[in-house]
């Protein structure tokens, strides 16, 4: 099964070409762990912002949704320096893949 190619259709933004990786590949990528509880699962929500009639484009109230994750245990939201850190973090403190 580690060989079989897994087509992960991300359009990279400067050559326009699929990325394709193998489970294994995939599977040794840094990922995201909550800073408050240490949980690595998260889900999808929605945040809902009201634009005022001044500044929207069709000169109604318009409510536009942002998508966030938050934490499946705690809730708290994974923000995207959250992701930058875990990123830009020393390998010292990534936890092995194999673990």
């Amino acid at each position: 099964m580690n060989n079989q190619r897994l087509k992960y259709n991300r359009q990279t933004p400067l050559q326009g070409q699929k990325v394709q990786m193998t489970i294994a590949e995939l599977e040794a990528l840094p990922h995201a762990v909550c800073k408050k509880c240490g949980f690595d699962n998260f889900i999808q929500t929605y945040k809902l912002k009201r634009v005022s009639p001044l500044l929207s484009t069709s000169g109604k109230t318009e409510v536009i949704p942002i998508q966030t994750f938050v934490c499946a245990v705690c809730h708290h939201q994974l923000t995207p320096k959250d992701m930058e850190d875990e990123i830009n973090k020393p390998k010292s403190e990534v936890p092995d893949a194999a673990a």
